[in-house]
């Protein structure tokens, strides 16, 4: 069975700015289809739709989640890009039919992140993926360290890239070896071609979020418990940490129905039992008093409540205390000393 996050695509939706009011706009359109033809040749493996003009100043492609996005955008900023300004969305997700008006589509969101980038004015704005964020701050990054390099600087560069040797680019270009060496460390190119390589692993990064705990219970049970759960998340029904535990137990309310009729049963056992041994003890309502009464009369003539326990104390008597031994007592001062 094929992955799910194998069959998602990245769509590519581009806006060139101002191409209708240009005077040249028939031959820039010429060249654009030139450049469209250029790139499904040399990118075909990894191409799912073919770069296409669908107006005079759109076109959209959908390309697999390992497309080399920079060598693309090179080819195009080259060919194309320094005569017409472009805002360019790519977007994350199913290449279905209808794709573009669909949520979750590759070209749903490319299309998005092209309307937000013509709002914002910024290059390119990418949606839909695992980490958005990540990847729009680090392309801006590289964005700006691109602005920032010379017209010389990106040349010697872009050869030097594919070449990756000092004495290729400088016989290339008709340059000394030093020069050449001057402007890769001037243009930092470490630091840019270690910024482009994490943003092109970004954009093939699959990550699966685990699901709430919550979620995840929810869907391993019935329907019926679902909607209990969701009862009591409501406040419709509150259940008590004993039903809670019941429940997890697998008990019911049959289950706690029997338990109250038992300690109902105990209750009544319980009564019964001290009603009978009144009796037996004579102690009944027949002799005029309760159980309570024929206690406090025991009381009153000093019995014990209970054999084997001393019973009440006596009361406390008018009898002067002795002294303490060892002691006399003081005799108190009058509060008036007259």
């Amino acid at each position: 069975m094929k992955n799910e996050s194998q069959s998602l695509s990245i769509g590519i939706f581009a806006d060139l700015i101002g191409l209708q009011d240009l005077p040249s706009r028939g031959q820039l359109l010429g060249r654009l289809r030139m450049l469209m033809d250029k790139i499904n040749t040399t990118f075909r493996d990894t191409i799912k739709v073919d770069f296409m003009i669908i107006t005079d100043t759109e076109f959209k492609a959908a390309v697999d989640r390992s497309f080399p996005m920079q060598d693309f955008l090179a080819l195009y900023e080259e060919e194309f890009g320094k005569d017409v300004g472009t805002h360019i969305g790519i977007g994350l997700g199913a290449l279905g039919s209808p794709q573009e008006k669909e949520p979750g589509g590759c070209f749903y969101a490319a299309r998005g992140a092209m309307t937000q980038a013509r709002k914002t004015g910024q290059y390119i704005v990418f949606q839909g993926f695992e980490v958005n964020e990540a990847i729009n701050a680090l392309f801006y990054f590289i964005h700006e360290m691109n602005e920032a390099m010379t017209e010389r600087q990106r040349k010697i560069i872009d050869v030097y890239r594919k070449s990756g040797d000092i004495v290729s680019v400088a016989s290339e270009l008709y340059l000394p070896k030093q020069a050449v060496f001057d402007s890769i460390k001037a243009a930092k190119y470490d630091v840019y071609s270690a910024a482009w390589r994490g943003l092109q692993e970004l954009l093939k990064l699959d990550i699966q979020l685990p699901a709430p705990a919550g979620d995840r219970q929810r869907q391993q049970q019935p329907y019926q418990q679902q909607q209990q759960s969701a009862y009591r998340g409501k406040g419709y029904q509150r259940e008590s940490a004993r039903g809670r535990r019941d429940r997890e137990a697998g008990r019911g309310r049959r289950d706690h129905e029997g338990d109250r009729e038992a300690a109902g049963r105990t209750y009544r056992g319980r009564e019964g039992d001290r009603t009978s041994r009144d009796h037996e003890a004579g102690r009944g309502h027949e002799q005029g008093r309760s159980h309570k009464s024929a206690s406090g009369y025991r009381s009153a003539r000093g019995e014990s409540h209970r054999p084997g326990r001393p019973g009440p104390k006596s009361p406390r008597s008018n009898k002067p205390r002795p002294n303490k031994p060892g002691g006399q007592k003081k005799a108190r001062h009058p509060r008036n000393p007259q």
